[in-house]
């Protein structure tokens, strides 16, 4: 009898009882298992975490398994077993079990992607949780976010304060989060250098910090999505900006290629209007799911910048500032959605939401917006969008010698020895140069310039000065087309 009492009090112990409810959540030391050695031959490294149980009673898990199952490059094993899947794993009361993560990775797969990636799912009472499971796919410099602050995304300060860093051309640098350029601190990119930036990551410029791009013309500086594999080549959205401040010294970007991300350059002053300088040669923006350059009461100096194709606006000037944009073609030809916003927007006012939801209107003078030998074109017929709020201050911009696909042309004070472009359909980057666009600049335009020797060359090296007659925007037509390299 004492026996059978004992037996039943052990049975009816309520740690015993498995714990059904709907509600319950598992517990995990970690919700991202990373593995941050990078490999120079074939390797493979372990990781482990712990997996809780917060319940007063015992919780059985139907199911663990790889997302990925069998394709994937890392492999699991739960207390002890391995295996690419589990079922009905119990844990006790207040109790826990280990995991164990083995990834094995080949850094010289050039196919591979550079951040390799998986999830651990979790299925416990109906409720699916994960765990995330991140390494390195190849050979590179990797810059991880390892600073987390409300408000902002995650990142890395890759330049302190009054430091100059260098990268070269050695290995491609992957960024995973944010860089972060401090204030005074500078960041120079050399000729030839591949930044890759993971999904929702970017390069930030902090308030008083300096970016300088060195490209040159047969060794550009590429800035794109982690994915080499040729599917991801055209695919939009697949990191978020460039994003410059403001600060006594300009920021320079000459001979780079910026792609497949969100906006390819935010350039804007967070306390000072008017004191940041961007200057861009000889760059190409592309295939952007937002902007490629949007701007908010800042300088701008731009020759030979072609930005094709963006979901939103090829070129917001917002806020007003002060720019100077020679020999450059700014094409929209978006159809990976429904653009209803011109390619072109030049604006002295900005709205955004405050910190409680509310719409602010930040303004600002539009002291100069100057397009000289320019082109703006698009499948809309009208590409142009000047937005001028009368209590928001001045408002000056010029087209000289360009052509822009607008409804007119004919205001005197807005457009000088310009043409207007009707439906004209350009498969860009592949034509370039429409007969409509053809001899209508001028010497004088490049002469001005503060660039001038760069500009009687075309983005593509070509002499556009040859015959006194340079073609409308960066690319100079030529009988026998020179291609655009962009790798």
């Amino acid at each position: 009898m004492l026996v059978l009492a004992a037996s039943l009090l052990e049975s009816c112990n309520p740690a015993d009882k498995i714990d059904s409810s709907p509600s319950l959540r598992l517990g995990f030391s970690a919700d991202t298992v990373l593995f941050d050695t990078v490999f120079t031959s074939i390797g493979s490294s372990t990781r482990s975490f712990m997996i809780y149980n917060h319940s007063n009673h015992r919780i059985r898990i139907s199911d663990i398994r790889l997302a990925g199952s069998a394709a994937s490059p890392f492999r699991i094993n739960i207390d002890g077993q391995p295996g690419n899947s589990f079922s009905n794993v119990d844990i006790d009361a207040h109790d826990s079990l280990f995991a164990f993560v083995r990834v094995t990775i080949n850094p010289n797969d050039q196919n591979a992607p550079f951040i390799q990636e998986d999830s651990l799912l979790f299925n416990l009472n109906g409720n699916h949780q994960k765990v995330h499971l991140v390494a390195w796919g190849q050979n590179a410099h990797y810059i991880v976010a390892d600073t987390r602050q409300a408000g902002l995304p995650p990142f890395k300060i890759i330049a302190h304060r009054h430091e100059t860093v260098t990268w070269t051309a050695d290995k491609p640098y992957i960024i995973y989060g944010y860089g972060v350029v401090d204030s005074t601190a500078r960041l120079v990119i050399g000729a030839g250098a591949r930044v890759y930036f993971h999904n929702g990551s970017g390069l930030w410029v902090y308030r008083g910090g300096s970016l300088n791009v060195n490209g040159t013309i047969d060794h550009k500086v590429l800035f794109q999505g982690d994915r080499p594999e040729s599917f991801y080549s055209d695919v939009p959205g697949q990191w978020d900006r460039i994003w410059i401040n403001e600060g006594d010294a300009d920021n320079e970007i000459d001979y780079a290629v910026i792609r497949n991300g969100y906006t390819g350059i935010q350039a804007e002053t967070l306390d000072k209007p008017g004191t940041g300088k961007l200057i861009l040669n000889n760059t190409i923006i592309s295939n952007m799911t937002g902007y490629g350059l949007l701007t908010k009461q800042y300088n701008v100096q731009a020759s030979n910048l072609l930005i094709y194709d963006a979901g939103i606006q090829s070129l917001y000037l917002a806020a007003g500032g002060s720019y100077d944009f020679r020999h450059c073609t700014f094409a929209n030809y978006w159809n990976q959605s429904l653009r209803s916003p011109p390619s072109v927007r030049l604006s002295n006012y900005y709205l955004s939401a405050d910190a409680t939801g509310n719409i602010v209107r930040l303004k600002g003078d539009l002291k100069r917006a100057y397009f000289g030998n320019c082109q703006v074109i698009g499948n809309m017929d009208d590409e142009l969008q000047p937005d001028n709020d009368p209590t928001a201050g001045t408002f000056n911009w010029l087209f000289d010698h360009s052509a822009v696909q607008t409804l007119s042309v004919s205001d005197a004070s807005h457009y000088v020895s310009s043409v207007r472009i009707v439906n004209q359909y350009v498969r860009y980057p592949i034509d370039t140069v429409i007969p409509a666009v053809r001899d209508i600049g001028s010497l004088d335009v490049i002469n001005a310039s503060p660039v001038s020797s760069l500009l009687k060359y075309d983005l593509l090296g070509n002499d556009r000065t040859l015959d006194g007659k340079p073609d409308a925007g960066a690319i100079e037509y030529q009988p026998r087309k020179k291609s655009l390299r962009i790798r």
